[in-house]
C-alpha cells in the first residue's frame, strides 16, 4: 500500500501542470520604511505633497460667447494628516505656480518641505529662488516613478470623482469653478 502511495506523490512532484496549479505562492518583498515625513508627528501641511491635475474647461465670465479657457487644479495634501487643500491655477506657467504657492503659505503658514514629481515648472529658477528666499526644501520622488507620490495621486482620484459627480456635463466659469473646488 505504501509503495503505491509513494508511486502516486513521485508522479505528482513531477508533473509541471500539477506544480503550476498547486504551487507555492511567491512571497511579496517587505515593504520598505516609509520616509520620516510621512510618519512622524507633525502639524498640518508641515510636510506637503504636491500635484497637477487637470484641465478643466471653464466659460469665459466676461464674454457672452461660449468662450472655454482652461485651467488646472494644484493639489497640496498633507503628508501625515492626509488633508487637502485645492487651488484653481490659471496656467502651467511659474508665474501663475508661484501665485498659487503664496495663496497657500497664506492660508496654511510655511511649510518645511514640499515632495512632488519632476514637472518642469516645478523645477524653474524663479520656483527655486522663491523657496530659498522662505527655507522651503522641495524633494522630487524618482522620475518616472508615480507611485512613489501615491499619497498625493490617490487624493487627486478622489477629487476628480467629487468634481465629475458635482459638475457633471455642464460649463462653469472660472469663479464658480472655483467655488467647487473649495467646497470639495
Amino acid at each position: 500500500m505504501d509503495k503505491g502511495r509513494n508511486n502516486v506523490k513521485k508522479v505528482i512532484s513531477k508533473c509541471v501542470i500539477c506544480k503550476y496549479i498547486h504551487g507555492k505562492t511567491i512571497l511579496s518583498p517587505s515593504s520598505p520604511v516609509l520616509p520620516k515625513y510621512r510618519v512622524c508627528y507633525e502639524y498640518p501641511f508641515e510636510s506637503v505633497g504636491v500635484d497637477y491635475a487637470g484641465p478643466l474647461f471653464v466659460r469665459d465670465i466676461y464674454s457672452s460667447s461660449k468662450n472655454m479657457n482652461k485651467c488646472y487644479i494644484l493639489l497640496f495634501t498633507c503628508a501625515t494628516t492626509r488633508c487637502v487643500h485645492l487651488e484653481l491655477v490659471s496656467s502651467f506657467n511659474s508665474d501663475a505656480l508661484l501665485l498659487c504657492l503664496k495663496r497657500f503659505i497664506s492660508r496654511r503658514g510655511r511649510p518645511n518641505l514640499f515632495i512632488s514629481d519632476n514637472f518642469k515648472t516645478f523645477k524653474s529658477k524663479e520656483v527655486k529662488e522663491f523657496l530659498l528666499s522662505r527655507k522651503i526644501k522641495w524633494e522630487f520622488i524618482l522620475e518616472k516613478s508615480p507611485w512613489w507620490g501615491g499619497f498625493y495621486e490617490r487624493s487627486i482620484g478622489i477629487v476628480k470623482s467629487c468634481l465629475k459627480k458635482v459638475v457633471g456635463k455642464s460649463f462653469l466659469n472660472y469663479e464658480e469653478m472655483n467655488t467647487v473646488l473649495i467646497d470639495i
